[in-house]
């Protein structure tokens, strides 16, 4: 009981501490640029839950409008571009490359599975919602899931694969290529 009573007590703490200060600077804010919000203000009404109520709807609406599948896929490649391209042109380490090389292995799992069988998203509840769960959990810095997927997946179905060709064998083909193309355009030439 005195753990539930701590809890309640460092929540009443945030509450007042930090949002409460937070809440009160959005209320200014909009105070500041939009002038009906003194009319929504003069009915007891804070202007930063109504601006937020309005935020829900759009999103409500724009959820409705491309579906829960364009909803997840946008969720699921907008942050990861820019994140990866950052990654990219920073020239980071292999872990950070790797990290979003493994990121897009899911994403593209998913994506392949849906286009194969329509039946997923419809036997399995609430599926989309759960994509976008794992998606958020697989490209979130602090999570390591796709770290994991790495080494018990990736690693072992990708083991089963030769790797790159040794340079010497790359170049033996490369020179069998370019004497057989000149050969043959030698008797093109004859022709």
């Amino acid at each position: 009981m005195e753990k539930v009573q701590e809890f309640k007590t460092a929540a009443i703490t945030v509450y007042q501490k930090k949002i409460v200060p937070f809440l009160s600077r959005a209320d200014d804010e909009l105070l500041k640029r939009v002038p009906q919000t003194k009319a929504i203000q003069d009915k007891n009404i804070r202007p930063c839950f109504v601006a937020l109520a309005a935020a829900a709807f759009v999103l409500m609406v724009f959820a409705w409008m491309i579906g829960a599948a364009g909803l997840t896929n946008l969720v699921g490649f907008v942050y990861p571009v820019v994140a990866s391209f950052k990654a990219r042109k920073a020239g980071n380490s292999t872990e950070v490359v790797n990290k979003w090389m493994t990121y897009w292995i899911i994403f593209s799992l998913f994506n392949v599975i849906e286009s194969i069988t329509d039946l997923l998203y419809e036997w399995v509840p609430q599926y989309y919602l759960v994509k976008a769960i794992v998606l958020v959990y697989a490209f979130a810095p602090s999570s390591n899931f796709t770290e994991l997927i790495n080494s018990l997946v990736t690693d072992k179905l990708m083991a089963k694969f030769p790797g790159p060709a040794p340079e010497k064998e790359v170049k033996e083909v490369a020179r069998t290529v370019t004497t057989e193309d000149a050969s043959t355009a030698n008797e093109a030439k004859l022709d």
